[in-house]
């Protein structure tokens, strides 16, 4: 449950946010303010969602009650001021109340829940010594502020913040072995194939909306460390406008890291995708091998910074990710962020003659 103000700006985005990390999980996300309610969410804050691809459920803001608060496993609040409205709804609630920097910041002092423990285990220790005065005063260490009213530029800047911090938080409460994100039923039905090389194959992705600046085809590669992230991704895929194969295959199929990076170098040189994300170990071998390629730049990227230089600067046409070297929530993003950049081709990277560097010339004497 995530609480602001008057429910028509900042958590319906938090919880358009939170919807897209947590999707196929069964996590269940709600909003509300301590305002009444009955108002129309904020249309900037609409606007910037859609470029995002998110849009808010459309319901008229609603007033939190204390059944809101006493259902909510967790409850997670913009302003240690709603966090305040929280308490006095239900005194009993703080243990599982937060503002969402508050909870990040405890979490990555206690570090990530361990497999088996328990939600409400985890939030108790999160809590440590707190207690209600504690909720007293001003918290700008604590706030998101409210952009209602501003430029877009705020808008924006608050929107990519929430994710970011709940990108933080997800990897905190759903860590690898905790459950939510292990099975994937959905993507175990869904197969793979198309363009071949040596054992591993590309499945072949297309992109449905032409407005979106997603490539056209992206080829998805998978090694047997990266299989578990493959399982995790086709919402986020669908989500970005793309349509899977049509198949007969039952089930993603993992390969040995060298075939797919033979794998996802064939299918760019030839033209079958116009780029390739391969899901392997460290991706480090995988990337060195694609760079022999005439025509074929491959990039190596463990955060968003990278993936989209790579893109925008260097025309990186492959992606390896790294899934021993990110967390799945990171690596979704990775991935989001390569496919969603703009490309520039230097000149000297442009299906020219091979990039000779040489060590000059000192004179003698």
């Amino acid at each position: 449950m995530f609480v602001c103000t008057a429910n028509v700006c900042r958590s319906p985005v938090a919880a358009a946010l939170a919807r897209r990390r947590l999707h196929g999980t069964g996590i269940m996300v709600s909003a509300a303010g301590i305002l009444p309610g009955e108002r129309p969410v904020d249309p900037v804050a609409v606007e910037v969602l859609a470029a995002h691809g998110l849009a808010v459920d459309g319901e008229p803001s609603r007033r939190l009650t204390t059944a809101d608060v006493r259902r909510a496993d967790l409850v997670l609040c913009l302003e240690r001021r709603h966090l305040r409205e929280v308490v006095v709804l239900d005194r009993d609630a703080l243990r599982k109340s937060f503002t969402i920097r508050e909870l990040v910041r405890r979490g990555d002092t206690i570090g990530p829940r361990p497999p088996g423990t328990a939600l409400a285990a985890w939030l108790d220790a999160a809590n440590g010594d707190r207690e209600l005065s504690s909720l007293t005063g001003e918290a700008p260490d604590d706030d998101i502020a409210d952009p209602t009213g501003g430029p877009i530029t705020g808008y924006e800047h608050t929107v990519r913040w929430i994710d970011a911090l709940l990108g933080r938080l997800v990897g905190l409460l759903w860590p690898p072995g905790t459950g939510a994100f292990d099975d994937d039923d959905e993507a175990d039905e869904r197969g793979v194939t198309t363009a071949e090389a040596g054992d591993a194959r590309v499945e072949v992705w297309r992109n449905t909306a032409s407005t979106t600046a997603v490539p056209a085809t992206v080829g998805i590669v998978v090694d047997r460390l990266g299989l578990r992230l493959a399982r995790s991704i086709s919402a986020t895929l669908t989500d970005l406008g793309l349509e899977p194969p049509v198949t007969t295959e039952d089930s993603w199929v993992a390969h040995h890291w060298a075939d797919c990076a033979a794998a996802a170098t064939v299918a760019v040189a030839a033209g079958d995708v116009d780029v390739a994300v391969a899901l392997t170990g460290s991706g480090t071998g995988a990337t060195m091998l694609a760079n022999r390629h005439p025509g074929v730049r491959a990039a190596l990227a463990t955060n968003v910074t990278m993936a989209r230089r790579a893109r925008r600067a260097w025309g990186a046409n492959i992606l390896f990710l790294g899934v021993e070297e990110v967390t799945l929530v990171v690596a979704t993003d990775i991935m989001i962020a390569f496919l969603r950049e703009g490309v520039s081709i230097p000149a000297e990277l442009d299906d020219g003659p091979p990039l000779v560097l040489s060590r000059p010339s000192q004179a003698a004497g």
